[in-house]
């Protein structure tokens, strides 16, 4: 206990001095040969949260996400869902356009905040795998580039990597736009911080004779 802190003058431990020291804080996971150790073997050290599997920036594709691939395309882009967690908008696929029943389901998922990166849109039921969104993914991941493929449903732009709408205009990123199908939007500050601006599907440019 510190003694410059207020809160802990105020609000002085009820336990015993000796059983307070013996306290730890709930360690980070700790991989080791590729492995996640033990509890016991990592209670009251110190470690990071660097193993954290949130923390890892590409998640391997889910085996659900490697049997529904052929709807994991810009094509089947119906929707978007928040994640309740970091924010973040996921792209929510569906072989046919959702209809209002479907939509309303959707929407109730966003408003009971349950959906969240790396879990099934649907857990069970009749859309568990008609309506879905990638699996593969997690807090730390990226917007999806299908979010602004615009093949079947058009979004607001929002930046991809903080999914700011205050976006950065300029000159160099008109002239990318130009040579690029899909030009990923972004905003001033991750600009700034030299944050790379997402492209794909480069466009062939006619040479002139």
């Amino acid at each position: 206990m510190s003694d410059l802190c207020g809160y802990c003058i105020l609000n002085p431990p009820r336990l015993q001095d000796d059983l307070f020291e013996g306290l730890h804080f709930l360690p980070d996971p700790v991989v080791e040969n590729g492995e996640y150790k033990a509890f016991a073997d990592v209670h009251g050290t110190e470690t990071d949260d660097t193993a954290r599997p949130s923390a890892r920036a590409q998640e391997p594709a889910s085996e659900r996400d490697k049997t529904l691939k052929k709807l994991l395309v810009a094509t089947k882009v119906r929707n978007f869902a928040i994640c309740r967690e970091c924010g973040k908008w996921r792209v929510v696929y569906s072989p046919k356009k959702l209809s209002p029943a479907e939509g309303r389901s959707v929407m109730r998922v966003q408003e009971e905040l349950v959906y969240a990166c790396g879990n099934p849109l649907f857990h069970a039921g009749v859309y568990h795998n008609t309506i879905i969104v990638k699996e593969g993914i997690n807090c730390n991941s990226l917007m999806e580039s299908a979010y602004y493929a615009g093949k079947r449903m058009q979004f607001v732009d929002v930046c991809f990597h903080c999914w700011d709408t205050e976006l950065a205009e300029n000159e160099d990123l008109t002239h990318t736009k130009e040579g690029f199908g899909i030009v990923c939007p972004i905003c001033q500050t991750c600009l700034e911080q030299g944050k790379p601006v997402k492209t794909r599907n480069a466009l062939k440019v006619k040479k002139r004779n």
